[in-house]
């Protein structure tokens, strides 16, 4: 992967190369992952107060932090001439 010469002379000024945190990795979030659901349920079943639902969406965007594939919203959709149109194969 080529890069950009903004990108390279930030990194020579800087002096790192930049590390993704592996969050996922991580003990406090294997915590999380494992016991959400029962805290959810039990909120649903009544067993504890209801989750508001800024707590369920802070706990959900927690578990999504460091999973790349929920990361970036790709809102890109190709015309035929960009796909190659297939109906004039």
């Amino acid at each position: 992967m080529a890069i950009a010469s903004g990108e390279r002379a930030v990194r020579q000024r800087v002096g790192a190369e930049y590390r993704r945190r592996r969050p996922e990795l991580g003990e406090l979030y294997r915590v999380v992952a494992d016991n959400f659901r029962t805290l959810e349920a039990a909120a649903d079943q009544n067993v504890i107060a209801p989750l508001p639902s800024f707590v369920r969406d802070e706990f959900l965007g927690y578990l999504d932090c460091g999973v790349l594939g929920r990361a970036v919203a790709w809102d890109y959709q190709c015309s035929p001439a960009d796909a190659g149109d297939a109906s004039q194969d």
